[in-house]
This record gives C-alpha cells, structure tokens and sequence, in this order.
C-alpha cells in the first residue's frame, strides 16, 4: 500500500498549557485612528502582535510562519485580492459551516471583493492555541465595511490551521455569530438524518431523496467491534478508496453535484490515521456506483 501523507485537522481543542510570547494590543477605536494606525486608504493598520498558549519546545512550530500565514491571509483581505490564497487554504476547507473545495472560496473571496470594490478589514486581538504540533487555532476580531462611509462591524473569528513546523493551512474558516446562527437555524428545523447500518446499500444512501440530508458515521460504527462483526458496503467503499485508513469519518450535508456533475452526490468529512486528520470531500458516482475521496494524499 501507498505511504500516504497526511496533515492533521483535530477539531476539538485539548487542554492547553500558557505560553505567553507578547501580549495582543486592544483594536484602535475608529474614531481615535491617527495617521501612523491607517493605510493609505485610511483603513486601520491590523494589529498583529498576539498570544500563543500550549506550544512546547517537541512542537517544532514555528511561530514566525503561522502569523505570517495570518498575516498573509488579512493582507489578501485588505488588498480585496484573491492572489496568493491558492497557498493560504487547504484543498478542502469548512468553510463557514460547509465543506468546500479551495477553489470555490477563492471563487467566493473575488465576488465579494467584486460586488464590494471599497471593502475595508482589520483584525486584532489574535490568540494563538497550539492543540499539538500538528494543529493550531487562531481567534481574532475582524472589523469589516463595505464602503469607508459605513459603519465597522466586529466579529470574533478563528482559522484552524493544519500543517507542521514552518508550513500551514487554512483547514477551518468562520466566526461565532454565523456559527450561532447556523446552530439556531438547526434548532428552528433540524435536518433530517441518514440512518445507515452495516446492511444499507450505497444506492439507499446517495439518491435525490436524502439531499439535504445530514449523515454522520464511520467506518468502525459500520463494522462493530464484535467478534462476528460484518464489513457493510459503506465501509468496505471507504476502505475501497485506499486512503488513510479505519478511522475515516463522513459527518455532513448530502449535496449533490460535485463540481457541476448531476451524476455525483458529496459530503463533508476526515481521513485519519493515527493522530493525523484532513478534511475531505466523499464523493459517490451513481453510475460508477464508487465512493471516492477529494484531495487524494497518495505518496509518489
């Protein structure tokens, strides 16, 4: 089998231990911004001195290229251009509550900056968390405007960052007020969900019918852990798709059409293996009758 190469998306935080480098600065008020705090445009310069907490010296982290990664990602903002995101995000990213492929944000960042051709951002008060060497959370405030006459907004944002010492990635992007509002919106009229067991067919599973739907399982929870435990047809698929391993997880909305194609149903996910975590994309060909997985991490 191939050596598959993995870089890790842990979404829930372990405990941290503090280990403060600087201390973040508080936003400039807008209404105090002198000309040494402004650009050109007169938008606030974006304070990036920060906190980090839970690295150790095993880590192997750099500090440097995580806020440059920061940095790099607010600068495209500022400059309301999408150059330079193609190395910011990760082949496949949550995106505001939605797995998407990296091209759709970068579609998506360029027709904001389109409809929005004086949009303005700053960010500050950034905190760094180290889950481990693999995975770091990134929290700021962004102040945002469409037009320098409009009133700032503010919002408490994070990145999940996947990578290793020097290289990282934007895995996880959004803020707590759509992340609230997702979660009222779920309250208000909960999807339905896919009940699958070792015996359901793939076909019951990917059809026009359970689009919308949200499925969430993995590839023990259809197997079992009993002796005269069966390999279903989903998780003989999800081996089937030789990548990573046992600890491959589907968790989302069923969508259909994977880029533009009617024959494909997809949803979010992981691969895993040991400590390793990616976000991915399971995708099913009806007319193949194949479940795949986008981006593929074979080794060459």
């Amino acid at each position: 089998m191939k050596h598959l190469l993995l870089i890790a998306a842990v979404f829930a935080m372990t405990f941290l231990v503090s280990c403060n480098k600087s201390t973040a600065q508080p936003a400039v008020p807008v209404e105090q911004t002198a000309a040494a705090g402004q650009t050109d445009d007169q938008t606030p310069k974006s304070n990036y001195e920060y906190t980090i907490n839970g690295i150790t010296e095993d880590d192997g982290i750099s500090e440097e290229s995580v806020i440059k990664l920061v940095r790099d990602w607010d600068q495209c903002h500022r400059q309301r251009s999408t150059k330079g995101m193609d190395t910011i995000y990760s082949k496949v990213c949550l995106y505001y509550g939605t797995d998407q492929p990296k091209d759709y944000i970068i579609h998506t960042k360029q027709t904001l900056f389109d409809k929005n051709p004086e949009f303005q951002q700053y960010i500050d008060d950034i905190d760094i968390s180290v889950v481990n060497s693999v995975t770091i959370d990134v929290t700021y405030n962004k102040h945002v405007r469409n037009t320098p006459s409009a009133k700032w907004e503010t919002y408490e944002c994070y990145l999940h960052l996947i990578g290793s010492a020097d290289d990282w990635y934007v895995s996880w992007e959004s803020d707590t007020t759509t992340d609230a509002n997702l979660e009222r919106r779920q309250q208000q009229k909960p999807r339905a969900n896919i009940e699958v067991d070792n015996t359901t067919p793939l076909a019951a599973i990917f059809n026009d019918k359970n689009v919308g739907k949200d499925i969430c399982t993995d590839y023990w929870s259809l197997v079992g852990f009993e002796g005269d435990a069966v390999e279903g047809p989903l998780a003989a698929a999800m081996m089937g798709a030789e990548v990573i391993g046992a600890r491959n997880a589907i968790c989302g909305t069923l969508r259909k059409g994977y880029l533009g194609d009617n024959n494909t149903y997809y949803c979010g996910g992981t691969c895993s293996g040991g400590e390793f975590t990616h976000r991915v994309l399971w995708i099913y060909n009806k007319v193949s009758r194949t479940l795949s997985v986008y981006p593929s991490f074979d080794a060459e």
